[in-house]
């Protein structure tokens, strides 16, 4: 009966033109909503924190550049 209902709904909806297109926000990227997705079925995990938790892990695996150094044209034979 609820699925019944839950169809004729998304009908009703689509008819009138309102399908939800803001199902998630804005902000989030169309790979963090791919990847939520996959995972929903296992968490109990909002969409904000699962970006959150990849925002984190992709800034802790990213490349890291070497810092220029404080000592630039020092050599110990300068000294």
């Amino acid at each position: 009966m609820i699925k019944r209902i839950a169809h004729y709904l998304k009908q009703i909806r689509s008819i009138i033109g309102h399908e939800n297109i803001h199902a998630f926000p804005v902000d989030i990227d169309a790979e963090a909503i791919d990847i939520f997705k996959k995972v929903q079925p296992n968490t109990l995990t909002g969409i904000e924190r699962v970006f959150a938790l990849i925002q984190a892990i992709k800034y802790i695996v990213r490349p890291i550049s070497p810092e220029p150094s404080s000592n630039a044209g020092y050599t110990a034979e300068a000294a």
